[in-house]
């Protein structure tokens, strides 16, 4: 059987930074509240979500990382809303995609041109997300150090599970099996019985 880890969106623990951009204030107010309420329903305290000012989008990249490396937090959400062309979104984008986050960083690098319910999507979808990963990478550290469970390891219990309760079953059912026939053997016995009263 191949071993499958199962992804949980239900946070596990760890302080989850949310670094919005200042050139959009107002998108990025909706994206922060957004990915705030969505770590929440996840699962996430409160106190565990960190609201986090960037002076500019070129600056996203370098943040980020600096967040990732400091070791006081699980996972970092960027938000911005970037031009679709132009030589300032593609070097955010090219920082974003090449860094070397020591962290799951999850970017949320949004149109201009798109509406709230697309800025709100995506800030959701990226909150989501940066649960898993830290689930994941959790998950990830616990079979370094020699634990963790699999889905095989799941279905190996329960099938465990299942041969120690059979025999206890087999052992119920036997009994019942072996009950009914001593009283149909007893009900046969009273009924010949009685017939032999009636002829004497």
């Amino acid at each position: 059987m191949v071993n499958k880890i199962p992804f949980y969106g239900i946070s596990a623990g760890g302080k989850i930074a949310l670094l919005a951009s200042r050139c959009h204030p107002a998108t990025s107010q909706i994206m922060s509240v957004t990915a705030r309420e969505t770590l929440e329903s996840c699962g996430v305290e409160t106190d565990d979500i960190y609201l986090i000012d960037c002076p500019a989008n070129t600056l996203l990249p370098g943040m980020s990382r600096e967040i990732a490396r400091s070791g006081s937090f699980a996972a970092v959400v960027a938000l911005a809303v970037l031009p679709s062309e132009g030589a300032e979104a593609q070097a955010v984008r090219m920082g974003m995609s090449m860094s070397d986050f020591a962290v799951p960083v999850i970017p949320v690098l949004v149109p201009g041109g798109a509406g709230g319910a697309q800025w709100a999507a995506a800030a959701e979808k990226a909150a989501r997300a940066a649960v898993e990963l830290v689930n994941f990478s959790s998950m990830l550290a616990e079979f370094a150090a020699g634990g963790g469970t699999t889905e095989a390891d799941e279905a190996d219990g329960l099938e465990e599970f299942v041969e120690t309760a059979a025999p206890a079953r087999s052992r119920r059912t036997a009994s019942r099996t072996t009950r009914r026939p001593n009283a149909a053997s007893n009900g046969r016995k009273k009924a010949a019985s009685n017939g032999r009263k009636k002829r004497q």
